[in-house]
């Protein structure tokens, strides 16, 4: 296990996480609305106090192969109320949830403006083993997962660039329908020829801008031209937002096939 549930800031600076991450890693058996109603009703959370109500766009495909979007509700979770839901599950995922968001407020209490909040299960106990050496427990784990952090740390601060071009091969698509799908999602658009990201990922260290200089063939003029490129971040953004899809429009395709 990598990466447990990315933990984020929300606008008024709390950290949170997805309750559909939370959802998904801890394996529950209903309908993903039915369970976090359930919870806040029967425990008595209140919303913009433990919980914000969030949609996004998600796209959907149907039988014959075409694609859409829908809008999907998700909730973001103080860290308080996520351990709460963890705890409250009784299983072995419940506690690593628990046992993770602990080891985060852990790291809160002692972190100075240079730290960051660790994003993934690997990364928590890997800082925690080097302040607590004495929990053999943590010590094991970091041992086991620090070359998996230390790797992934690597590739992610990687100075290469990918084409769109590349990274569709890498989804078994075309670079226009790897455009499209960004389009619809909402992460890109097209301006005056360029595609840009929208506003909410430009900061993220997803993409650049690129200008080339080229000769009419008509005219021989030098002329230039500007091309997103995407770093080694945005590639594996790319491939978290988009494998689940494909995954499932494969299962689907099998089936049919079937």
């Amino acid at each position: 296990m990598q990466e447990l549930i990315q933990i984020q800031k929300s606008k008024g600076g709390k950290n949170v996480v997805s309750a559909r991450e939370l959802y998904e890693f801890l394996q529950i058996g209903t309908r993903f609305n039915d369970w976090i109603e359930r919870r806040i009703q029967k425990y008595g959370f209140s919303e913009h106090e433990d919980y914000a109500r969030l949609t996004q766009n998600r796209v959907t495909q149907t039988a014959q192969g075409r694609t859409g979007v829908t809008v999907e509700t998700d909730f973001a979770l103080t860290l308080d109320m996520a351990k709460e839901l963890a705890m409250v599950e009784g299983n072995e995922r419940g506690k690593q949830a628990r046992k993770y968001f602990i080891a985060c407020e852990k790291m809160l209490t002692s972190m100075t403006p240079t730290h960051q909040l660790p994003a993934t299960y690997a990364d928590a106990l890997r800082q925690l083993a080097e302040k607590v050496e004495s929990e053999d427990r943590l010590l094991k784990e970091n041992a086991e997962l620090r070359p998996k952090a230390a790797y992934t740390d690597m590739v992610l601060s990687s100075v290469d660039e990918w084409t769109t071009t590349t990274i569709a091969k890498g989804l078994n698509m075309s670079a226009a329908q790897l455009n499209s799908l960004l389009c619809q999602m909402k992460v890109q658009y097209k301006h005056d020829g360029t595609y840009m990201l929208y506003s909410r990922y430009q900061d993220k260290g997803f993409a650049r801008q690129r200008t080339f200089p080229f000769v009419s063939k008509s005219t021989s003029q030098t002329h230039t031209r500007t091309y997103l490129v995407w770093t080694e971040i945005g590639k594996e953004f790319i491939h978290r937002l988009l494998n689940p899809m494909l995954q499932q429009f494969s299962e689907v395709a099998r089936r049919q096939a079937s």
